[in-house]
């Protein structure tokens, strides 16, 4: 896949669109509800994606502590050495606790709102602002990713970059082959719904980037049946 179609539609469009739909349209709250968690977790994984895509070495779905680790210590908060440290231990704490369970390992408190500390301890509780996470992370992304995927030159540059999407191409959708079928063998065909079944490609869907069958395999709109029928593929980037 084109490098700069994936950023704009998937960094761009889904990740940051929907970091930025869960840090100002649902209100921060303290009964539950305020989306601080799935923040987190999206910015995690945003983190995640955007150190492979740095890495200097050949792209490895082993390496996700790697990648992490990197693009926070030298990306997010090279300018921090407190920041930085921590974020092995945010890693193992935060990030495998909220992917998991859903649950934060140690004392750690989330909040959401701006003006909220963040990365700070008072005695031993940690605070994580989710929502500052966020802003490091798009300003990361906007400051220093974008230069390198400008540059022609150094170890990290636009060429690199491109291989190292390549690599995750290759890779998903080596991994995702059988079990894809297997999945697709036990599922139901879509079938109508009302009059006429809803488009599979409209605002508010998403899905893998890298399609098996390539984009001859998106999902196609049929306005003439009652039913659109059930296509192997989609607008996402891995499968």
């Amino acid at each position: 896949m084109d490098l700069k179609c994936f950023l704009e539609k998937y960094v761009e469009g889904y990740l940051f669109g929907d970091l930025e739909t869960m840090k100002t349209s649902v209100p921060s709250s303290q009964k539950g509800g305020g989306v601080g968690y799935p923040l987190l977790a999206s910015t995690f994984s945003g983190i995640e994606l955007l150190g492979a895509l740095v890495s200097k070495a050949t792209f490895n779905t082993y390496n996700g502590s790697i990648y992490f680790n990197d693009f926070w210590s030298n990306y997010l908060y090279s300018n921090d050495v407190a920041k930085a440290n921590a974020g092995k231990y945010i890693y193992e704490l935060a990030r495998h606790g909220i992917a998991h369970t859903f649950l934060m390992k140690g004392d750690i408190t989330i909040t959401k709102n701006s003006t909220d500390p963040h990365l700070v301890k008072d005695g031993t509780t940690v605070y994580i602002n989710s929502f500052q996470l966020a802003v490091d992370l798009k300003f990361a992304y906007d400051i220093k990713f974008l230069n390198l995927v400008r540059e022609t030159t150094g170890d990290v540059n636009g060429t690199t970059i491109q291989q190292r999407l390549d690599e995750m191409e290759k890779t998903y959708i080596s991994q995702s082959g059988k079990t894809m079928g297997d999945l697709l063998a036990n599922l139901p065909a879509r079938g109508p719904s009302g009059p006429r079944a809803s488009p599979l490609s409209q605002p508010g869907y998403s899905g893998a980037a890298f399609p098996p069958g390539g984009p001859s395999q998106q999902p196609q709109l049929n306005n003439s049946g009652p039913t659109v029928p059930t296509v192997v593929g989609s607008t996402s980037p891995f499968k």
